[in-house]
């Protein structure tokens, strides 16, 4: 087993009981997992194997499963989770990332601990949308409604706010900055719970190579919801066209704003083309 020979203890070589003394390193380390691997061969030279792994992914077994399949997956070092409702992937990049049964039916705690970049967790089918985590004990549940494909987020612990991004072009995101104790919606619309203390910044940015530049936004009071789409536009540009479903939401694209109530509508184009500069 793992490189160490069994001796035998009782029985036969055929119907034994073999036992080998193997040095290993516990506790299996955070977003690791510890591999066994025991085979046994006979004097005929048939030869059977088994293979044990010692999971510390961070993802408890009954929400260690498969993103699409829902396949069994606590057996073996994983990012995605499948709890029959809300299914993602989580990216650590650096951080230890604890999943678990959130306090809402069907929705998923994330914590991050240690150290990182940003921790991304990916939820949902639709459209791209990602809860990022930054900073030592930031916590959200989230809920996916495989319906419509938006999801829920719920900051818990914030410092001093919780990311979330949707995507809403190849390049272009809406980007909610969520402290801590409110829930905000996304998918489509853009929703800011009616139990919120305190209104929810919306930024809409552009990512370009590596490159993020806002672009524009809007605030969310509690209770308001905005229906947001972004579709091409004249000379390269984009727009972007809202549509307030409740609330009074003041909305800024490219320096342009507009002050939009309920049943509203609004286009605003992102300007992208590049100033000439003409020699004299």
């Amino acid at each position: 087993m793992n490189g160490v020979a069994a001796t035998m203890t009782s029985g036969t070589a055929q119907a034994g009981t073999w036992r080998a003394t193997v040095p290993i390193a516990l506790p299996v380390v955070p977003g690791e997992a510890l591999r066994f691997d025991a085979s046994a061969s006979d004097a005929s030279g048939n030869r059977g194997a088994v293979t044990l792994l010692v999971d510390n992914d961070g993802i408890p077994a009954m929400l260690d499963r498969d993103r699409a399949s829902a396949a069994d997956l606590s057996g073996v070092y994983s990012n995605h989770f499948n709890n029959g409702i809300t299914a993602g992937t989580l990216t650590r990049n650096g951080w230890t990332a604890t999943l678990a049964n959130g306090a809402a039916a069907g929705s998923i705690r994330a914590q991050i601990s240690g150290a990182g970049s940003v921790a991304r967790i990916g939820a949902c089918a639709g459209a791209v949308k990602e809860v990022r985590l930054d900073t030592i004990g930031e916590t959200a549940d989230i809920t996916c409604n495989p319906s419509t494909g938006s999801i829920t987020v719920r900051a818990l612990s914030a410092r001093p706010w919780i990311d979330v991004w949707k995507q809403q072009s190849n390049n272009t995101w809406l980007v909610a900055r969520v402290p801590t104790g409110a829930t905000y919606q996304t998918g489509s619309p853009a929703t800011a719970s009616q139990d919120n203390k305190e209104p929810i910044d919306v930024q809409l940015v552009r990512v370009d190579g590596g490159t993020t530049t806002t672009v524009g936004g809007f605030r969310l009071a509690p209770g308001d919801s905005v229906d947001v789409s972004v579709a091409p536009g004249g000379a390269g540009d984009e727009q972007v066209r809202f549509n307030v479903l409740r609330g009074r939401v003041a909305v800024t694209v490219s320096g342009r704003t507009r002050t939009l109530s309920q049943g509203d509508r609004a286009t605003l184009a992102i300007d992208l083309t590049l100033p000439k500069i003409v020699p004299r």
